[in-house]
């Protein structure tokens, strides 16, 4: 019964990385998509993106950390699985922490501007965006892997 509880965990925390995962490659096609936009139309799109969707993103990314927490702590005896389940815990919440020094201090930037005012550098700091947004969207495809790797040594 025990390991069939750890095995649904496993399967949870395969779902939540690979939603999760999917989540990060679709905003980053999608804000790219917005490149061939005139500047204050893009602009606009990316603020609204910032002030809606990303702080649900933040509420997955904070379940999948715990989940994967969680079946390490309970896969204890296949030490494999622990291993890797805590590794991608600690690269997703290494993810977390990026967003929240990097990208939360663009992110209010980015919100300050109005259509009226669009300063200068804010190409530059739409590419640091999507820079750092790419190396967490690294980091989700790793943690899947990490998973997937530790789900093959529960079998």
């Amino acid at each position: 019964m025990w390991h069939e509880f750890v095995l649904l965990g496993i399967l949870l925390a395969l779902l939540l990385s690979l939603s999760l995962t999917g989540i990060m490659i679709a905003i980053g096609l999608a804000n790219r998509k917005n490149l061939l936009l005139p500047d204050v139309e893009e602009v606009s799109k990316f603020q609204k993106f910032l002030s809606s969707f990303y702080n649900r993103l933040t509420r997955l990314e904070w379940i999948v950390i715990g989940v994967f927490c969680l079946c390490g702590f309970l896969s204890y005896d296949r030490p494999y699985t622990a291993i890797s389940l805590f590794v991608a815990a600690g690269l997703s919440t290494i993810g977390r922490y990026m967003a929240i020094k990097k990208l939360s201090l663009i992110k209010k930037q980015v919100l300050s501007w109005t259509s009226n005012y669009i300063p200068g550098k804010w190409r530059y700091l739409r590419d640091k965006w999507f820079s750092i947004h790419r190396l967490r969207t690294l980091i989700c495809m790793i943690s899947l892997l990490l998973v997937c790797v530790g789900a093959s040594f529960i079998f």
